[in-house]
């Protein structure tokens, strides 16, 4: 069975509560198998505020499944999620064996940007006092010879 590797990402509306969603997820494990699938992980990316509304909803929880299928069935597969009403839209794409490694990126939060910008800030204003202080000398210095 020749099988290749899979990536659906879904969007599931809110009209289900975050601990619902585990009814879904199990349906569309099922669609999955119904065409020979098999599931090799499932994550939850969390509610999003959607780009257009959809069938009314304007915010849906983002689903993500790895699976391996046969690609005779993915057709088939496809067909079954559209006319599943518990799934607003989806996106099958198919995985590449390639595995890149990256450098994780530098975590910066809100705070740790206005910790810099308030830093940034002392530095200059140290470095006029110097500037300040500096020419005060100067003149006083001036002033007495």
């Amino acid at each position: 069975m020749n099988t290749n590797r899979y990536e659906l990402t879904y969007i599931v509306p809110t009209k289900y509560a975050e601990d619902e969603l585990g009814g879904v997820i199990a349906q569309v494990r099922e669609l999955v198998a119904k065409h020979g699938g098999k599931v090799t992980f499932e994550d939850n990316l969390g509610k999003k505020r959607l780009a257009y509304p959809i069938k009314q909803a304007t915010i849906g929880y983002y689903l993500m499944a790895h699976f391996d299928l046969d690609p005779a069935n993915l057709k088939a597969l496809n067909r079954d999620l559209r006319l599943s009403s518990d799934v607003l839209r989806h996106l099958v794409a198919k995985r590449s064996e390639v595995v890149h490694k990256v450098a994780p990126a530098p975590v910066t939060t809100a705070a740790t940007q206005a910790t810099q910008e308030v830093r940034k800030q002392e530095e200059q204003s140290q470095a006029k006092l110097a500037d300040l202080d500096r020419k005060l000398d100067e003149l006083l210095t001036k002033d007495i010879i």
